[in-house]
């Protein structure tokens, strides 16, 4: 058990290195916003926000235009390169504030 352990966590941790984590946040409250919809044509990529309002957005590096919704709320249309600007800065993070 220990062997698979070790294994598991040596091929998980280079995935990890290079995650990019997008967090959508309400901009009210500040509170983490689950199920929110993060949509891409090229490359294609669909998903969504879990319950810490967090998504992998690695696969999204090239996008030009990733959609980013949630009912009742505001929905934006920005770069993977306008989503640095705002907040990567180095960091594996970025958060978005919705407006509702």
């Amino acid at each position: 058990m220990k062997r698979t352990t070790f294994i598991f966590i040596l091929v998980l941790s280079p995935a990890l290195l290079f995650a990019q984590t997008l967090s959508v946040k309400d901009r009210e409250t500040g509170q983490p916003l689950a199920s929110v919809k993060i949509f891409s044509q090229s490359p294609p990529f669909s998903g969504t926000t879990n319950r810490q309002g967090q998504a992998d957005i690695s696969a999204l590096k090239e996008a030009k235009q990733i959609r980013i919704w949630l009912y009742g709320y505001k929905a934006l249309t920005l770069s993977y390169a306008a989503l640095q600007e705002r907040n990567f800065r180095g960091a594996a993070r970025t958060v978005i504030v919705f407006h509702k």
